[in-house]
């Protein structure tokens, strides 16, 4: 089961991702709302299918920079939505020198983002066992 609660929590519009990289956008505390990590400008990409019968298939990468200590994470994201409910689902790995979110390397982390809303809530989920 999904926690109940976003670990991070973000918002996307197309202000704020010029394709093909992110920029001005950064993750929150989901709970508190408290600044966590700014995305590090002018890395990382994304790309995507869409079929004719829409669905649409994700693969997004980028890096982000923590706030409270000298550490940064890759985020790489892959998953699949559909142009019906205009909602994303991911699988999301994450690579970090951070002490504080090194645990999240070993969890099943999940990403979804809704684009019928502009800008569009995207949050990350930890799987609970």
């Amino acid at each position: 089961m999904f926690s109940k609660l976003a670990l991070f929590a973000a918002v996307v519009s197309a202000a704020s991702i010029p394709d093909p990289t992110f920029t001005k956008t950064h993750l929150t505390d989901a709970t508190s709302g408290a600044h966590v990590a700014d995305v590090i400008p002018h890395f990382g990409a994304e790309f995507g299918l869409v079929t004719d019968a829409g669905r649409i298939y994700t693969d997004v990468r980028l890096a982000i920079k923590f706030i409270d200590e000298d550490a940064s994470a890759f985020i790489e994201l892959h998953g699949s939505g559909s142009f019906d409910n205009l909602h994303a689902y991911n699988y999301l790995r994450l690579e970090t020198n951070s002490t504080t979110y090194k645990s999240l390397e070993d969890e099943f982390l999940y990403a979804s983002i809704d684009v019928s809303q502009s800008p569009a809530p995207l949050l990350i989920y930890k799987l609970d066992v």
